[in-house]
């Protein structure tokens, strides 16, 4: 693991405020359980309470301790930063190199991954914290519950998750009541501090089945299967109503192999009050010279008034280029679409629509094939989810129109 950049902290006397929590976190911060968890949504303060609790511990007494979190990215992104705004003044050596602190009373706390829990065993703790404790995998809370043995004491284990499923460890061990392990559970909602434009947004793009279930209330749940449902593609005959915007958004492969991936395009039209017609899929299996001849001829269909949108990932970034330059397209608008979350997340805007009853599917030949993948649809890419794909491409070059769109 690389070593963190410790930053001077800003000047703070030693003492945490606790009128700032929210209920369900002064909750958790007065549990007199020596193994507990925080579990929440998005923007629950899970991050929070887990370096709180380990900030708290540090003040009581001179004492060791150690936080885990999954990644080093998530570490030096999330960790390290929260832990540097609460604990300001009180940190009186960093140890990069170490990846540690020393605290004002001589307290010391580590900073570990879970990529390889055992890399833990040796510690002597007094207390034991994991942020995304879902993610790690089980080892890691194992193995840092028999690290808790400073001073010949019983120390104290807690973390914070979003809940990943009743498959998952971390259910087994909290998701029943045992002794001396409490959970407390929180939504979107319990966070007083978080935006209420963020949350609103969240709500929106989250909120379908169990994935809202999972993410915003922060419930143990598994996936149903598909996000989608048959009946949402709502098939529309007769004219087609006036578009705000028309896109056309293509996912792109590279290869013929009979297990590769499709090149799909998807011709969308969005009205006035947000409703998706989906007009046109395109989908075949062939390399990028005979594709960039599809996306020009395509194009040419379609006409000007359809912005092009190309997923930019991997070696699809020169791809993007290549269609930018071609003197055949210098009169169409190209949108590269950056593809900076999960399969799962980048789909649930498409299915709000769909659940809204906003979403409406013009007849064509393609629609069996289309509908066949949207309703095998999981986000786990095991199965062929080109086309929604490459619809949901289309849906996000609204990210350079206005926000009503999108």
């Amino acid at each position: 693991m690389g070593t963190l950049s410790l930053l001077e902290p800003p000047k703070r006397l030693w003492g945490i405020k606790q009128s700032h929590l929210s209920p369900k976190q002064d909750r958790f911060d007065k549990s007199k359980a020596t193994r507990k968890a925080f579990l929440g949504g998005r923007g629950a303060g899970k991050t929070y309470m887990v370096v709180h609790e380990a900030l708290k511990l540090l003040g009581r007494r001179r004492c060791s301790g150690t936080i885990c979190a999954p990644t080093y990215t998530m570490l030096r992104d999330v960790d390290w930063p929260a832990f540097r705004e609460l604990a300001g003044g009180m940190i009186r050596i960093p140890r990069p190199s170490a990846n540690e602190v020393e605290m004002m009373n001589g307290s010391v706390l580590r900073f570990r991954t879970g990529d390889d829990p055992d890399k833990l065993r040796g510690l002597n703790n007094s207390f034991f914290g994991v942020d995304e404790a879902a993610m790690c995998k089980f080892d890691v809370w194992r193995i840092g519950l028999a690290t808790l043995r400073e001073h010949g004491e019983n120390g104290t284990a807690f973390a914070g998750s979003t809940p990943r499923g009743k498959k998952n460890w971390f259910f087994d061990v909290f998701g029943e009541p045992r002794e001396d392990h409490d959970l407390v559970q929180a939504t979107i909602d319990d966070n007083p501090h978080t935006a209420a434009a963020w949350k609103a947004a969240l709500k929106r793009d989250y909120g379908v089945g169990y994935w809202e279930a999972q993410e915003i209330r922060g419930e143990f749940c598994d996936p149903e299967g598909s996000i989608f449902k048959r009946e949402w593609f709502q098939p529309y005959v007769g004219e087609l109503p006036p578009f705000e915007a028309i896109y056309r958004g293509w996912d792109l492969a590279a290869s013929t192999k009979s297990a590769a991936d499709y090149t799909c395009g998807a011709k969308i039209g969005i009205t006035a009050s947000a409703d998706v017609y989906i007009l046109d899929v395109i989908r075949v299996k062939q390399e990028w010279p005979q594709s960039r001849k599809l996306i020009v001829s395509t194009a040419q269909l379609d006409g000007t008034e359809a912005t092009i949108g190309i997923e930019k990932v991997g070696m699809q970034l020169a791809f993007v280029q290549e269609m930018i330059d071609d003197p055949a397209l210098v009169a169409y608008t190209i949108v590269p679409v950056p593809r900076e979350r999960d399969k799962l997340s980048y789909a649930l805007p498409l299915a709000n629509r769909g659940a809204g009853g906003k979403l409406f599917l013009v007849p064509g030949n393609w629609n069996d094939a289309f509908l066949d993948e949207a309703c095998t649809f999981d986000g786990l890419g095991k199965v062929h989810d080109d086309q929604i794909d490459a619809v949901c491409n289309a849906l996000h070059v609204g990210s350079r129109v206005p926000r009503a769109y999108v």
